[in-house]
Order: C-alpha cells, then structure tokens, then sequence
C-alpha cells in the first residue's frame, strides 16, 4: 500500500482540476488548447515574440506529443489559416510549419490575453510563493521522470 495515501489522492485531485482549468490556454476564444499550445511553440521563444519555421517532428517535440498528433493539430491550424506548411528545400522529406501573418494576429492577441491572466494569478499568489511553486512543480517533474524511466526499464 502507498506510504503517502492521503497526498496521493490530493495530488491527483489537483492535477485533475489543473487539467479541467486548462491552465494556461482556458482564456483562449478561438483556439483549442492543443492549437495554442503549438501556437506558443510556434511564436514565443526565451519570453520574446518570435516566429520560428520548425519542422513537425521537432514541434511534437517541444509539445511532448507524437508526430501523427502534432501533424492533426497542423492541419487544423492550416485548416483555419493560421499557419502554412512546406517542404524543406533541403530535405524535402520534412515538412516545414510557419505562422501566417493572420495566425500571428490572433495568436498575439490571445496571448497577450493569457499574460495578463497569469499575471493577475501571479500577483494574487504573491511573487515569493509562485516562484516557489515553480521550482517544486520542476522538481516534482523531474523526480516524476525519473521514476517513470525507472519502472519503464523493469
């Protein structure tokens, strides 16, 4: 039986509500969580707007997602003409995703949206405690991946 029953419980309690919050996409009008999540991937590199041209296989990557995954959620954004998509002149095996000038346009506005929200959670949580909830949500990640390799390996 688990040592930490009581913690458990709790802990997947809160996971579970995080997840039905949809934090930090849920302000999203027009995107679904997954497309904002590619559209961050897609425009937001080190906290500064930047489009990047990234390839699939590297955008289900960062989305911790397989690549079929990450290939629907491009063409639902292409779909919507958010972003293009073509072949890489180098290796035309690998298809090669942007954002158009009108998925920019959204994306920014919804982000921006999405800041000033987090924001607002940031300042009601006060700055000391969300930096410390940062670094034990880290931890707690890498501890979790840790032992997921570990029970993987048995």
């Amino acid at each position: 039986m688990a040592e930490h029953h009581e913690a458990t419980m709790q802990l997947f309690s809160t996971i579970f509500r995080f997840r039905k919050l949809g934090i930090p996409t849920a302000l999203c009008q027009t995107l679904s969580p997954g497309e904002m999540s590619m559209m961050i991937v897609l425009n937001a590199y080190n906290g500064k707007l930047k489009k990047e041209v990234l390839p699939v296989c590297e955008l289900s990557t960062r989305l911790h997602t397989t690549q079929p995954a990450a290939t629907q959620l491009v063409n639902r954004l292409e779909a919507k003409g958010l972003v293009s998509r073509k072949s890489d002149e180098a290796d035309r095996r690998t298809v090669l995703v942007s954002v158009t000038p009108q998925g920019y346009k959204l994306f920014k506005k919804e982000y921006e949206t999405t800041l000033a929200a987090v924001d607002e959670i940031i300042n009601r949580m006060g700055a000391e405690h969300a930096e410390t909830l940062l670094e034990l949500l880290d931890e707690f990640a890498d501890i979790t991946a840790d032992v997921l390799a570990e029970h993987k390996v048995k």
